[in-house]
């Protein structure tokens, strides 16, 4: 059943049906099925785009999508794009929204947010089928140009590697490629039950958060448990780079919601936590065995437990060091995640191993440092396909500043 449309958002569309007019399931299904046209389809990213910014600054996702769906709908009818088209694309933005809280905190999710979904399309087809099809290209031509023109540059020097004229690198890259969206079937078991309970009281980017608290969880695992595959051994390691911009990418803020999640439940794991890569004979310090003869002077008992979060907030600067002529950081760190023996082979004296290591890297870096910085030899040389490469924006505007809840029994709920 389709709910009517409410009065206020009525009213904020242009030339909007009563809201008793909603469209049948029939209706829809024909009008999705009709309207195949495409004479502009690029045209649809402007609707994601508008929508997307909407969210951002804490406006109603229900209004912002009723609005952006009838407006969406409306050029579908007049034959720029596919309406089935812009609504897969407008869809995955509402549905992710809608499992956050949008700007209410109420938490919609599986079924609810089917069912408020079908209601928007409905409206907004009503508001297509009732609308004046040459007002509603009259103002698309005016509009259009500019906005297809804008697309298309940023489309042109994302391809080049060039930036815009006065427009801030990392926002380059985050509106000329379609935000990714995150699979519910990623949030299945004990993870995805902690990211949902948080998500209502953060501002960090659910992907985010269940990317490092995989990472976390493993880190404090060590190397027992594993699985062989291939005949590789395969233990509970995740590196995920997280990519966010710095004035919203809340890569920090995802970070920092696990981390009290880690110290309620192990405090003891901070001593197991460093940051400062910068070498391989570094890392492997902090894991060595031990070398020597007890009885020597100079015997060293090496590293009982070696388990080892690494914490990057600026990965480009390892992605530098690793380039550094004689620095061998690059081929430690892919040796980590394949569960290999660490050995420093520039040493000539005083050589170091490691075997039975458990290390974790977290790093975090903009969209502009990352393009800026990253090689083909990078991805050649396999260390960063051994990260998982994950984008971050900030989910909402919290008027608790994105802090979980002090109340008893919240973060232990989490734990």
């Amino acid at each position: 059943m389709i709910r009517p449309l409410p009065d206020e958002i009525a009213e904020l569309l242009p030339n909007g049906a009563p809201g008793e007019d909603a469209a049948t399931d029939e209706q829809v299904q024909k009008f999705l099925a009709e309207h195949t046209a495409a004479a502009r389809p690029e045209i649809v990213k402007a609707w994601t785009t508008i929508l997307t910014r909407h969210i951002e600054a804490n406006e109603s996702c229900h209004v912002s999508t009723v609005s952006v769906m009838a407006g969406a709908m409306k050029e579908a009818r007049a034959g720029y794009f596919s309406a089935e088209a812009a609504a897969a694309a407008i869809k995955p933005v509402f549905i992710n929204t809608a499992a956050l809280g949008g700007s209410s905190g109420t938490v919609r999710t599986g079924d609810a947010a089917q069912s408020e979904w079908n209601g928007i399309v409905a409206w907004a087809v009503a508001q297509a089928l009732a609308a004046d099809l040459e007002e509603v290209k009259a103002r698309t031509e005016q509009k259009m140009p500019n906005n297809v023109e804008w697309v298309s540059t940023l489309a042109d020097h994302a391809k080049t590697g060039e930036s815009t004229a006065g427009d801030d690198d990392d926002d380059e890259t985050v509106r000329t490629v379609p935000w990714p969206t995150l699979n519910n079937a990623a949030l299945h078991g004990t993870a995805g039950r902690i990211v949902n309970l948080v998500a209502p009281h953060t501002e960090a980017d659910p992907a985010a958060v269940l990317a490092q608290l995989l990472a976390e969880f493993g880190a404090t695992l060590g190397a027992e448990p594993h699985f062989v595959a291939g005949n590789d051994r395969h233990q509970a390691i995740i590196n995920p780079l997280i990519v966010g911009r710095t004035n919203n990418g809340a890569k920090g803020t995802g970070l920092a919601v696990v981390e009290a999640i880690r110290k309620h439940a192990l405090p003891w794991f901070d001593e197991f936590t460093a940051s400062g890569l910068s070498s391989a004979e570094g890392l492997i310090e902090m894991v060595r065995d031990p070398s020597g003869e007890p009885d020597d002077n100079d015997y060293d008992p090496g590293v009982a437990d070696k388990r080892l979060l690494v914490k990057e907030s600026e990965y480009k600067s390892v992605l530098v060091r690793m380039r550094r002529e004689g620095n061998t950081l690059g081929p430690t760190l892919r040796d980590t995640f394949d569960c290999r023996p660490l050995r420093t082979l520039t040493r000539k004296h005083n050589k170091l191993t490691a075997t039975g290591a458990h290390i974790v890297v977290i790093g975090h870096v903009t969209p502009g440092e990352f393009r800026a910085t990253l090689q083909d030899s990078d991805l050649s040389g396999g260390t960063v396909n051994r990260m998982l490469i994950c984008l971050s924006r900030r989910s909402r505007l919290h008027s608790r500043l994105g802090n979980l809840p002090r109340r008893p029994g919240c973060r232990r709920e989490a734990v």
